[in-house]
């Protein structure tokens, strides 16, 4: 590989990947099926492998895109939100609904997903708090491990998401806000 074609295989964005995607080859893209309806979205997406595989190494695109509570996209089926469904205590319904998620987005071509959130969460004044299954470190491994293997037998890839970052003691970790106002807030009341 060239050392462009290494970088561009690292890269990832939403309108960059089509100005290389013949020549270089490009890594990931995010979020390029969503307006489209299935149909649409799975013809874009086989377009789109062609083209990558008209490239020197012909490496396909990665497709990625959030499906936390169902695949982000037109026409796809949106599911209660992890917090819910970790009330369910039931890692088996939550197999089943990430099965049902991995065959929207592997129909519609998308090969890799950013979920699930896996932060156990004992802060309510973080932001995201719906996006977690909860405060209990093994209720949130179980509900964890039951949805990443259902897109792993589809053939479709998870990032379990944030482990030890994007949350912390006195709320969320932001460079506008910050955790020191948040930790002396009540001082200061």
């Amino acid at each position: 590989m060239t050392t462009e074609e290494k970088l561009n295989q690292l890269r990832c964005d939403g309108e960059q990947w089509q100005k290389y995607i013949e020549t270089t080859g490009y890594g990931e893209t995010l979020d390029v099926l969503r307006p489209k309806n299935s149909l649409d979205a799975a013809n874009y997406a086989n377009e789109v492998q062609r083209r990558a595989l008209k490239s020197r190494l012909g490496i396909p695109l990665v497709i990625h895109d959030e499906a936390l509570h169902g695949l982000i996209g037109n026409g796809t089926t949106s599911f209660p939100q992890s917090i819910g469904m970790a009330a369910t205590w039931d890692p088996a319904m939550v197999n089943r609904v990430a099965t049902a998620i991995a065959e929207e987005a592997r129909a519609r071509g998308v090969r890799h997903v950013l979920s699930p959130v896996i932060n156990v969460i004992r802060d309510a004044r973080w932001g995201r708090v719906e996006e977690t299954y909860g405060e209990d470190p093994l209720l949130s491994s179980k509900m964890g491990v039951a949805f990443v293997k259902a897109f792993e037998s589809h053939g479709v890839a998870t990032t379990p998401k944030h482990y030890v970052d994007n949350s912390g003691d006195g709320g969320p970790l932001h460079p506008d806000i910050g955790t020191f106002a948040a930790r002396n807030l009540p001082s200061a009341l």
